[in-house]
Parts: structure tokens; sequence; C-alpha cells
């Protein structure tokens, strides 16, 4: 009975590998998806995620060890992101956010202080704008499905993530261990990031190829995985 269940769980980790691989482009963790509620569960968690993406930015710039190339980076696309979310705003409906937020535009987030009050009009923001997945990070996924979620990690992450910490102090947004991310950030901040930072190619309009249930297991896979050591 064990040894079938073992085979139905490899079964399905196969199948659902063939799945993403038939439409994966990569895994960025950065800028939303492209919008198409026919084809992408997480149309509707752009905007959302957006801001917690853009929230997680701003508080990472505070960070003292920070290498200059990665501010940059950070500030970088920060600016990008103050450019889409007030459209994304206005087509959500939050005029009064939009216009906030826009105010950033033309505004500098050199200082400490700039910064503190940037963080907070995006945790407003953020809080006017609730992230419908997150209400399941306090669900433990089953065994299958972290076994599913390790198996996406290894076919399709780990070369360009396991092992680096924060990534090479010379590129301006280097690819980073997205176990030590996960244990760094505010939950919703790294949920985001897999939310709008996976994509799909062109045959699903760049979408996030991933179940809802596949990003779920995807957060608590790399919140609870060894940093080093598990992947071989």
């Amino acid at each position: 009975m064990t040894r079938k269940r073992h085979g139905i769980a490899r079964t399905r980790v196969a199948a659902a590998l063939d799945r993403v691989a038939a439409t994966l482009l990569l895994v960025g963790l950065t800028g939303p998806a492209a919008a198409d509620p026919g084809l992408d569960w997480s149309a509707t968690q752009i905007l959302p995620a957006e801001l917690r993406v853009a929230l997680g930015d701003v508080v990472r710039l505070d960070d003292r060890t920070l290498p200059p190339r990665h501010a940059e980076g950070l500030t970088a696309r920060i600016e990008g992101a103050l450019g889409l979310l007030p459209w994304l705003l206005l087509k959500a409906g939050d005029e009064d956010g939009a216009a906030a937020l826009t105010v950033w535009t033309d505004r500098s987030f050199d200082t400490a202080a700039d910064r503190a009050a940037l963080a907070g009009l995006l945790q407003t923001l953020s809080s006017d704008h609730p992230l419908a997945l997150a209400a399941r990070l306090n669900i433990p996924p089953p065994g299958a499905d972290l076994a599913e979620a390790e198996a996406i990690h290894q076919a399709y992450c780990m070369g360009c993530h396991d092992g680096f910490g924060n990534g090479d102090p010379d590129m301006p947004l280097p690819g980073r261990d997205l176990r030590l991310m996960a244990r760094e950030e505010a939950d919703e901040v790294f949920l985001s990031r897999l939310i709008n930072g996976v994509k799909g190619d062109a045959s699903i309009a760049f979408v996030n190829p991933l179940t809802e249930r596949q990003v779920v297991a995807l957060w608590a896979y790399y919140r609870t995985a060894e940093i080093h050591g598990d992947d071989g």
C-alpha cells in the first residue's frame, strides 16, 4: 500500500513538471505578469502583489550591508514600479491611491525618512488591496504538494538561485537564494514575488503557469527547507 501511494505521488509530480515545462520561461521574481483573466488565476492578484514587491524593495534599501550595485538595481526597479502602480490602481478604481503614489514619480527616496514615508504609503495601499492567496498561508500543504514544489524547484529554480546567498555583489539585480529570501522577507512580500515573478512563455501570454496550490506549496517549501544541503 505504501509503495502504491509513493507511486501515485511520483506520477503526480511528473505530470506537474510536464505541465510546467510546457510553458515555463523564467523565474525572475520581478515585475507583474501579463494579465489575461481567461488564462491566469493571478490576474486579480497582480496589483496586490506588485504593491507588496515594491514595499519589500523599499524596505531592503535600508539594509546597510547592501552592495552599491544592488542598491542601484533596487532603485531602478522601484522607479519602474512607481510608474506602473498608479495605472494599476486606476484600473482597480482607486483614484485616491493612484494620486497619492503618482507624487512619488517626481519625488526622490534617497533618505531614510523618504523611504519610510514611501513604505508607509505602500503599506496602506497594500492593506486597501488584500492579497487573497495569503489567506492560505496558515494552512500547511500536504506532503505531496511539498514534494511537487521541491521537484519544481530542482527542475527550474535551483540553477539560478541555490547557494548564491544575496547574489553577485557586482550585479544590479542578481539571482538570490530563494530560501534565504523566504526567511528574510515578510510572508506576503515573498509570496508576491512568487505570484508576479514566475512567468510562462508566449503560448500563455507570459502569465504565471503555476496553480494557486503550487505557488502556496512553493512558498511553504522555501520557508521550511534547509538553505544549504538538501538539493545535492
